[in-house]
């Protein structure tokens, strides 16, 4: 009897595992790799002060998207969810 209480938990293993393969193989590609990126930094004046509250735009040359941002307390910005492509940024 313990033998075949052994066989019926390998079958139950085995279609787990089955099941998983299976379920991996219809995960799509797109969802194993991030397309975006973050770019962060600090807004400087030109006497090296921070300057906090300034306002920053980051725009894609080829799609004319707009990313905006404005700098906080200590002067650090941060743009996530950035696609790939070049990109022009500029300060107001």
């Amino acid at each position: 009897m313990p033998r075949l209480q052994s066989r019926g938990r390998l079958k139950l293993v085995m279609r787990a595992f089955v099941l998983a393969v299976i379920a991996v193989g219809f995960v799509p590609s797109e969802m194993a790799q991030l397309s975006t990126a973050s770019v962060t930094g600090v807004v400087r004046d030109q006497s090296g002060s921070v300057v906090t509250g300034a306002k920053l735009t980051l725009t894609n040359i080829e799609t004319a998207v707009k990313h905006e941002s404005v700098s906080n307390s200590p002067s650090n910005y941060l743009f996530l969810s950035i696609p790939p492509g070049q990109y022009f940024g500029a300060q107001f």
